[in-house]
Protein backbone atom coordinates (compact mmCIF):
# COMPACT_ATOMS: atom_id res chain seq x y z
CA UNK A 1 0.00 0.00 0.00
CA UNK A 2 0.99 3.69 -0.54
CA UNK A 3 0.83 6.12 1.33
CA UNK A 4 -1.47 7.79 -0.72
CA UNK A 5 -3.50 5.02 -0.71
CA UNK A 6 -3.66 4.77 3.21
CA UNK A 7 -4.98 8.02 3.81
CA UNK A 8 -7.94 7.13 1.46
CA UNK A 9 -8.76 4.22 3.76
CA UNK A 10 -11.73 5.32 5.85
CA UNK A 11 -9.52 3.69 8.79
CA UNK A 12 -6.98 6.17 8.55
CA UNK A 13 -6.19 8.33 11.28
CA UNK A 14 -3.21 10.81 12.43
CA UNK A 15 -3.24 12.47 15.57
CA UNK A 16 -0.22 14.88 17.27
CA UNK A 17 -0.80 14.23 20.93
CA UNK A 18 1.55 16.38 22.34
CA UNK A 19 5.15 15.91 20.57
CA UNK A 20 3.83 19.55 19.08
CA UNK A 21 4.11 20.96 22.32
CA UNK A 22 8.25 19.44 22.72
CA UNK A 23 9.27 20.45 19.20
CA UNK A 24 11.41 23.21 20.33
CA UNK A 25 12.94 20.87 22.81
CA UNK A 26 13.59 18.26 19.90
CA UNK A 27 14.87 21.33 18.00
CA UNK A 28 17.40 21.89 20.54
CA UNK A 29 17.77 18.36 21.24
CA UNK A 30 17.55 19.08 25.00
CA UNK A 31 14.84 17.95 26.56
CA UNK A 32 13.85 18.23 30.44
CA UNK A 33 11.99 15.17 32.04
CA UNK A 34 12.08 13.40 34.62
CA UNK A 35 14.78 10.56 34.09
CA UNK A 36 12.85 8.01 36.68
CA UNK A 37 9.58 8.19 34.92
CA UNK A 38 10.49 6.34 31.87
CA UNK A 39 9.53 7.65 27.88
CA UNK A 40 6.70 10.14 27.27
CA UNK A 41 4.32 7.72 25.44
CA UNK A 42 2.24 8.34 22.36
CA UNK A 43 2.82 11.60 21.79
CA UNK A 44 2.13 11.20 17.97
CA UNK A 45 -0.38 8.06 16.88
CA UNK A 46 -1.38 6.75 13.13
CA UNK A 47 -3.97 4.50 13.35
CA UNK A 48 -4.85 2.27 9.86
CA UNK A 49 -7.45 -0.49 10.62
CA UNK A 50 -6.05 -2.86 12.96
CA UNK A 51 -2.33 -1.68 13.36
CA UNK A 52 -1.32 1.56 14.91
CA UNK A 53 2.23 3.03 15.53
CA UNK A 54 3.43 6.10 18.04
CA UNK A 55 6.02 8.12 18.97
CA UNK A 56 7.76 7.24 22.18
CA UNK A 57 9.98 9.67 23.31
CA UNK A 58 12.94 8.93 26.17
CA UNK A 59 16.25 11.01 26.73
CA UNK A 60 19.85 9.39 26.47
CA UNK A 61 20.18 9.50 30.74
CA UNK A 62 17.42 7.29 31.26
CA UNK A 63 19.87 4.84 29.99
CA UNK A 64 23.09 5.47 31.32
CA UNK A 65 24.86 6.81 34.72
CA UNK A 66 25.39 10.44 33.05
CA UNK A 67 22.03 12.89 33.33
CA UNK A 68 21.55 13.47 29.15
CA UNK A 69 18.45 15.60 28.08
CA UNK A 70 19.29 14.47 23.96
CA UNK A 71 16.04 13.06 23.26
CA UNK A 72 15.48 9.80 21.59
CA UNK A 73 12.48 9.32 18.99
CA UNK A 74 11.16 5.44 18.54
CA UNK A 75 8.07 3.90 16.90
CA UNK A 76 6.24 1.80 19.24
CA UNK A 77 3.42 -0.22 17.78
CA UNK A 78 0.01 -1.78 18.68
CA UNK A 79 -2.61 -4.04 17.59
CA UNK A 80 -6.17 -3.94 17.44
CA UNK A 81 -8.10 -6.67 19.07
CA UNK A 82 -12.00 -7.27 19.25
CA UNK A 83 -12.21 -4.53 22.30
CA UNK A 84 -9.07 -2.14 22.71
CA UNK A 85 -4.98 -1.95 21.54
CA UNK A 86 -2.25 -4.14 22.68
CA UNK A 87 0.76 -3.56 22.67
CA UNK A 88 3.29 -5.49 20.50
CA UNK A 89 6.75 -3.49 20.75
CA UNK A 90 9.67 -1.11 19.69
CA UNK A 91 10.51 -1.66 15.86
CA UNK A 92 13.89 -0.74 16.12
CA UNK A 93 13.02 2.37 14.33
CA UNK A 94 13.86 6.12 14.75
CA UNK A 95 12.08 8.84 13.44
CA UNK A 96 13.66 10.29 10.21
CA UNK A 97 12.22 13.60 10.16
CA UNK A 98 13.79 16.76 9.72
CA UNK A 99 12.60 19.08 12.99
CA UNK A 100 13.87 22.01 11.52
CA UNK A 101 11.22 22.25 8.65
CA UNK A 102 8.20 23.68 8.31
CA UNK A 103 6.71 20.30 7.38
CA UNK A 104 7.81 18.47 10.24
CA UNK A 105 4.37 17.68 10.81
CA UNK A 106 3.62 16.12 7.13
CA UNK A 107 7.13 14.36 7.24
CA UNK A 108 5.92 12.74 10.42
CA UNK A 109 3.14 11.31 9.13
CA UNK A 110 4.54 9.98 6.42
CA UNK A 111 7.54 8.41 8.07
CA UNK A 112 5.33 6.65 10.57
CA UNK A 113 3.22 5.28 7.56
CA UNK A 114 6.69 3.51 5.84
CA UNK A 115 7.72 2.77 9.49
CA UNK A 116 4.56 1.31 9.72
CA UNK A 117 3.88 -0.68 6.69
CA UNK A 118 7.05 -1.77 6.45
CA UNK A 119 6.62 -3.71 9.73
CA UNK A 120 3.29 -4.90 8.81
CA UNK A 121 4.49 -6.29 5.53
CA UNK A 122 7.62 -8.42 7.60
CA UNK A 123 5.48 -9.08 10.48
CA UNK A 124 2.81 -10.60 8.31
CA UNK A 125 0.18 -8.73 9.98
CA UNK A 126 -2.78 -7.42 8.19
CA UNK A 127 -4.95 -3.62 8.26
CA UNK A 128 -7.82 -5.20 7.83
CA UNK A 129 -8.58 -8.10 10.15
CA UNK A 130 -7.42 -8.87 14.00
CA UNK A 131 -3.47 -10.01 14.34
Amino acid sequence: MTFEEAKQRPDYRFRLTGIQLLIRDIREEHLEINLDNGPLIGKAVLEIGYVDIEVNISVLGMFNEIPTYKPTIEYFTCLKTENDWEPIEYIGTGADVDWWSNRWKEELEEDMFLALNEYVESAGLSYDEPN
